[in-house]
């Protein structure tokens, strides 16, 4: 597990990725499902998911609100936002709709430098990646996320997008000490 600390050596962020392999908690998660599910299936069938797999009506009503969907661009590579769900947009306190990751703000600098890294080896390896994350947010506080990172296939076989499916905690967890 990696954890990073702001300019005052407060921790900030506690990051961990590991390779996805089928697990009934993740297919069975509201949040995480519809992903996890398209993963296997796509695995049982000896290809990444396509991008026209996803739609609103797989991802469904309960888990749109918490997903993120990222073109690949490049080269040079490089990440653009082309989807955030409502609730991550809320939580972040913007809407990064249109931006490249790479240029968000400073304040979670090193995670989105963790981020970055997995976003690479997925384009690179065709990998599907799971995260869980304790992330400092100063307006709520230490939140707690599992999020599943996911290639997916243009017509020509290309990672053209990445989707992630966030499962975050429905309310606060209790609040550490910065002491």
């Amino acid at each position: 597990m990696a954890e990073w600390r702001d300019a005052a050596h407060m921790p900030v962020a506690r990051l961990e990725g590991c390779s996805f392999a089928a697990d009934p908690d993740l297919t069975a998660s509201p949040k995480l499902g519809w992903l996890a599910g398209l993963v296997v299936r796509a695995r049982a069938q000896g290809r990444l998911p396509r991008v026209e797999e996803v739609s609103p009506r797989l991802i469904g009503p309960a888990a749109l609100p918490t997903v993120m969907i990222l073109d690949v661009e490049g080269p040079p590579r490089r990440f653009r936002i082309r989807l955030v769900g409502t609730d991550l947009s809320r939580m972040a306190g913007r809407d990064s709709t249109g931006r490249l990751f790479d240029e968000l703000s400073d304040r979670q600098g090193a995670a989105n430098a963790f981020y970055l890294r997995q976003m690479d080896h997925i384009a690179d390896s065709g990998d599907c990646v799971v995260v869980t994350a304790d992330l400092y947010y100063r307006r709520n506080d230490w939140q707690h996320f599992r999020s599943i990172w996911a290639p997916l296939a243009g017509p020509q076989g290309d990672i053209e997008r990445i989707a992630c499916a966030v499962e975050a905690p429905k309310q606060l967890r209790a609040r550490r000490s910065l002491i």
